[in-house]
């Protein structure tokens, strides 16, 4: 999803920076691309590899019209990285770090805008949401996934409304269920009915960058307008609570 998105923007004429896990993937990212782009080098599980890609993306000095955070994985088993569960420290923690580390760039835009990339599972989250007791996973990793795409949906949250006042927005957004290379390390089982990444892209691609989407901060979307969300992922103070704990 996130290089049909890169390749719409690049299309479009944007100067997109392009960030692979490595940056021999950045830049095979790239060369598929028609347009400006730059490749930088991001493994979101690797925090001083977070702030490389930072500080690289923050020396080109420019402003970041849009910053979408989309890359993700789905395990099949208990991982983990620092002592935090795989999932929410590549999902959610990584994210976290490089929005911060980069939001200037944003904010001297003259409209900024964070998208976050979500997922209708962020429903299926252990019961109380995000468990901040134990972040291991020890004994919640089989709804690992879910519980970092809760995650997401509350990082956006918090992050909309240090926001307010601002020319800036940050929205979430859930692609649908989409056939990908995501679920690899779970067997590749996607329903009949996913979605193809064109459709997948669309609606953070509209967030990222139509004229009619600058009214919109802390909303949840899918296709194109705000959507029904579990009452877990509009809990402030939960929000707050993850925010002040990632940091």
């Amino acid at each position: 999803i996130g290089a049909e998105i890169a390749r719409v923007l690049s299309l479009r004429g944007a100067h997109v920076v392009a960030t692979g896990r490595t940056m021999v993937s950045a830049r095979e990212a790239c060369a598929a691309m028609v347009g400006r782009t730059t490749p930088i080098a991001l493994e979101l599980s690797d925090l001083d590899s977070v702030v490389a890609c930072a500080d690289a993306v923050a020396a080109l000095g420019v402003p970041l019209d849009a910053l979408v955070c989309n890359a993700g994985i789905v395990l099949g088993d208990h991982q983990t990285v620092r002592g935090l569960e795989l999932q929410f420290a590549v999902n959610h923690l990584g994210h976290y770090l490089l929005v911060r580390r980069l939001l200037p760039r944003v904010l001297a835009a003259p409209q900024g805008r964070v998208v976050v990339i979500g997922s209708g599972d962020h429903a299926r989250a252990p019961a109380g949401g995000i468990q901040f007791a134990d972040l291991s996973g020890t004994a919640w990793h089989a709804q690992g996934y879910a519980h970092s795409k809760l995650a997401n949906g509350l990082f956006s949250l918090a992050l909309a409304r240090r926001l307010q006042g601002t020319r800036a927005t940050s929205n979430a957004v859930t692609p649908g269920h989409t056939r990908t290379r995501i679920l690899r390390h779970v067997g590749n089982r996607y329903r009949e009915d996913a979605r193809p990444v064109s459709e997948a892209a669309a609606t953070p691609c509209w967030l990222a960058v139509h004229p009619d989407a600058e009214r919109f901060n802390g909303q949840w979307f899918r296709d194109f307008a705000p959507a029904d969300q579990d009452p877990m992922q509009c809990d402030a103070a939960m929000a707050e609570r993850l925010w002040q704990v990632s940091e």
